[in-house]
């Protein structure tokens, strides 16, 4: 397996009932690990929290025992399995070109954080309630602008500031930054 693995979801369908088993008894709670361009790395919880530090002495010792009891075959094995299954998914899946959709661009502030949330809608202030629904902080709408295709101008802003990058479409992002985005609401 030549590529890079960034993060481990489980369970996953179809997965193997040894490592689910030795995986729900030391991880009760779901972490991951969080890329902040250019601040670093963070370690979160499923809420998005950074985690405490008696919390990573927890998961640290969780993760000892996890990597002792384990098999190394049972790692391959499963990776593997993993690796093929996906191979499956996406073996002579066509990919269609997706039509082009006309909508809006947004960038929202998490307040009192240092988050930002690029992403697209048919309509802006519905999708604020929904975010706003889903966040453990609030949010507030800094600007949008409607675009002929939602797709490749989302993917522009995603891209432009690709280093910035803290999760999915969330971003730390710098004054001038948000500027640059502010920029093209006014147009």
């Amino acid at each position: 397996m030549t590529e890079e693995r960034t993060s481990y979801m489980y369970p996953t369908e179809d997965t193997d009932p040894e490592m689910e088993k030795l995986f729900d008894a030391w991880f009760p709670q779901s972490w991951y690990v969080n890329k902040l361009n250019p601040q670093g790395w963070m370690l979160c919880d499923q809420m998005g929290f950074i985690i405490t530090h008696e919390e990573w002495d927890e998961l640290r010792t969780r993760v000892d025992q996890f990597m002792e009891a384990v098999q190394p075959t049972t790692i391959t094995y499963h990776n593997d399995h993993n690796e093929e299954r996906h191979r499956a998914k996406t073996r002579n899946t066509p990919i269609r070109p997706k039509a082009k959709k006309k909508g809006y661009v947004y960038l929202i502030q998490g307040i009192n954080t240092p988050w930002y949330k690029i992403g697209v809608t048919a309509s802006p202030v519905s999708r604020l309630k929904t975010i706003d629904s889903g966040t453990p902080f609030e949010i507030r709408l800094l600007g949008f602008y409607a675009v002929n295709d939602m797709v490749e101008d989302e993917k522009f802003w995603h891209e432009k500031f690709s280093t910035s990058r803290a999760d999915g479409e969330w971003f730390g992002l710098t004054r001038d930054e948000i500027d640059s985005f502010l920029a093209h609401c006014g147009e």
